[in-house]
């Protein structure tokens, strides 16, 4: 089904265009790319000292730029993802939530990120309608940052009524599967888990490997062709970063602040589930584009934070 939504949307451009890969090719990253610039505006009118990390993350990233651009599924889901970020944003910004064009865009951008990828839209579109309420709410009481994550969790449990891959009776068996279509599919370059049979024991006992994976492998002697090296190579500076950044500026990362603790649950989340259903290097490698930028953005928050309030910077 996704790969036909697919199909009918480039059909509308290729009538548009003449039939042109080219021009396809264009407008798509064109469109992609407007949509992210729209998401970093946003990033730095709402918070100043994400302006500069937000660029680079989402600009001069290759792995992101690279899976981004041209026609491909990703190329569209994350100008979703970058729309809905960006409306979020806009709306705790201006306080306008009576705007119908934004309204529009968000839900244009939300159907058309589930129609193309439903396990991206399972975790996104919660964590977005959790901020909404929550921004919503606090304009007239108090509310602790702590009710963002139970926000999130009765999201997900609505988005597991919509799709039978998500239901929480099979979903864990549906992980399993793919697991094992991708290993048998990439022979070495994959992880590999220990003792992971579908159960929640076997997903619990992974959970670390996997997190750490989906953020990080592959490593640098994991590569099999010129580009895992180009990946590896990537993955290598931004873990290096990472651990200089949580190794000296963990006190500058705040939970109270909710766009942070959002961030995390994103790319915690994500980044496991990933790399348990799709543990082929270079699947997960074009996957992980919709939490990756977030990732790193977070991290150079991290360092920029560090060397300017080594003592009370706060993300």
């Amino acid at each position: 089904p996704r790969a036909l939504f697919f199909a009918k949307f480039v059909s509308l451009l290729y009538l548009l265009t003449g039939g042109s890969y080219w021009l396809i090719s264009l407008f798509m990253s064109l469109g992609a790319f407007l949509a992210v610039r729209f998401l970093v505006r946003e990033l730095g009118l709402h918070t100043t000292h994400w302006k500069n990390t937000a660029a680079w993350s989402f600009y001069f990233l290759p792995t992101f730029v690279f899976w981004t651009s041209g026609v491909m599924k990703e190329t569209l889901a994350f100008a979703a993802i970058a729309s809905i970020g960006g409306m979020v944003l806009r709306f705790d910004r201006t306080k306008n939530y009576a705007s119908f064009m934004s309204w529009a865009v968000l839900a244009a951008a939300s159907v058309l990120l589930w129609k193309l990828k439903y396990f991206y839209a399972a975790v996104a579109l919660p964590l977005a309608a959790a901020l909404l309420l929550y921004n919503f709410m606090k304009k007239w009481h108090k509310i602790h940052v702590a009710v963002i994550p139970g926000l999130f969790a009765a999201g997900v449990a609505v988005a597991s009524l919509f799709h039978y891959n998500l239901n929480f009776s099979h979903i864990l068996h549906v992980i399993y599967e793919n697991y094992l279509t991708g290993v048998a599919m990439s022979g070495e370059g994959a992880i590999h888990y220990h003792h992971f049979d579908g159960s929640f024991y076997g997903f619990l006992i992974n959970f670390p490997l996997a997190l750490f994976s989906g953020l990080f492998r592959p490593f640098i002697f994991e590569f099999h062709n010129v580009m895992q090296f180009g990946v590896a190579m990537e993955n290598l500076t931004i873990f290096v970063l990472f651990f200089i950044a949580l190794f000296r500026g963990w006190r500058t990362v705040s939970m109270k602040n909710p766009y942070t603790l959002t961030l995390v649950i994103y790319v915690m989340v994500l980044a496991t589930l990933l790399a348990f259903s799709t543990p082929n290097f270079g699947t997960l490698s074009r996957y992980k584009i919709a939490y990756w930028p977030f990732f790193v953005m977070m991290v150079l928050v991290m360092l920029r934070r560090l060397r300017s309030h080594p003592e009370t910077g706060k993300m």
